[in-house]
């Protein structure tokens, strides 16, 4: 004979997370492109989406900024003083590299979009005006974990709290003035889930009965 318990619930991790980061920036100037804008200060949001250690990650940052010194370039005058809008936007692919109880290393290779426009869009000394650059970009991400739901086991998803710091270099492939890199420097809060597949399986166990209802 047999009877069945209670049925027995197993937690598995799935492959899939995702996870959503935002942040402060500081973008600094290097080479020729450095004598003409100034380090701009920014704010941005980002989405990732893993598959087991491997991270696809998507991120917008807006920055303010001005001209540092009067050029031209492709027929447009920019003045100096001119308040400027940096926009930096990455597409990129990391490897979760290290991950541990305190937190994770992430390195990480992609494509990053920068344009400058001015933040005046009424002006009509400047309309229509904007620089525009596409090109790769490398950089290391490290989290360190601020609280997490891992030892929950009533919980249909793994959770973590994440402090990020973000650095990255990308060159501008472009002409001078407008060449030289960038030095992008992030700092935030980041959120990042896995979903676990909950299983539920009864266990069945055997009652030995005495011989005389054998």
């Amino acid at each position: 004979m047999y009877e069945i318990p209670e049925l027995v619930t197993t937690y598995r991790l799935s492959k899939f997370g995702y996870g959503m980061f935002l942040n402060g920036g500081l973008a600094l100037p290097t080479g020729p492109l450095s004598q003409i804008i100034e380090p701009s200060a920014g704010l941005g949001v980002g989405i990732e989406v893993a598959y087991r250690q491997n991270l696809l990650m998507a991120q917008t940052t807006m920055f303010s900024s001005s001209i540092r010194s009067g050029f031209t370039y492709h027929n447009q005058a920019w003045e100096a003083g001119i308040p400027v809008m940096p926009l930096i936007g990455e597409l990129a692919v990391g490897h979760i590299l290290q991950s541990t109880p305190a937190g994770r290393i992430i390195p990480y290779v992609g494509y990053r979009y920068f344009s400058i426009t001015p933040r005046d869009h009424q002006d009509e000394r400047f309309r229509d005006f904007s620089l525009k650059s596409h090109a790769p970009e490398a950089g290391l991400i490290v989290d360190l974990k601020l609280m997490n739901n891992l030892h929950k086991t009533d919980r249909s998803e793994d959770n973590f709290l994440f402090l990020r710091a973000k650095v990255s270099y990308s060159p501008l492939l472009t002409p001078e003035p407008f060449s030289g890199g960038i030095i992008n420097f992030q700092i935030g809060l980041s959120g990042f889930s896995r979903i676990r597949k909950v299983i539920y399986q009864p266990r069945r166990t055997s009652i030995t009965l005495p011989n005389k209802f054998m």
